[in-house]
């Protein structure tokens, strides 16, 4: 009986073990995909800043545009 309830016992731990290490990995690659989410995010409204400027200012002159 005692030994059934060390097996048990092992096994149970052994799952929490793997599904830790599973949960750590899956924690990582969030984070990953997070900083890399938070980096797309900055480029885009950097270019967006850009977008606009170009949209509303003459090239040439740099002056604002009459219609924007």
């Amino acid at each position: 009986m005692v030994w059934q309830v060390l097996i048990v016992s092992s096994i149970m731990i052994a799952f929490f073990i793997l599904w830790n290490r599973q949960l750590s990995s899956a924690k990582k690659k969030t984070q990953v995909a997070l900083n890399k989410l938070h980096q797309l995010h900055t480029e885009l409204e950097d270019k967006n800043t850009k977008l606009n400027l170009l949209a509303n200012t003459d090239r040439l002159t740099g002056l604002y545009n009459r219609l924007s």
